[in-house]
């Protein structure tokens, strides 16, 4: 999260309304944590919708595991 900040992702402010105000993740502690320190201001919300490959390109879906 610290080198997405550095390259430039922020909170919005009212000079400048364009930024992250929502981040959705998991329920990880580190992640909620982080968005705390290096995205003060910005909401958390857990996402309860687990990634499917079927959400995901086709270029980056994973092959179906042999039988």
């Amino acid at each position: 999260m610290r080198s997405l900040r550095e390259r430039g992702l922020k909170v919005p402010t009212d000079q400048d309304p364009e930024g992250v105000v929502l981040v959705t993740s998991d329920a990880h502690w580190g992640i909620k944590n982080a968005v705390k320190a290096i995205l003060p201001g910005a909401s958390w919300q857990r996402c309860r919708e687990p990634l499917r490959p079927q959400h995901l390109p086709p270029s980056s879906a994973r092959p179906a595991p042999s039988p």
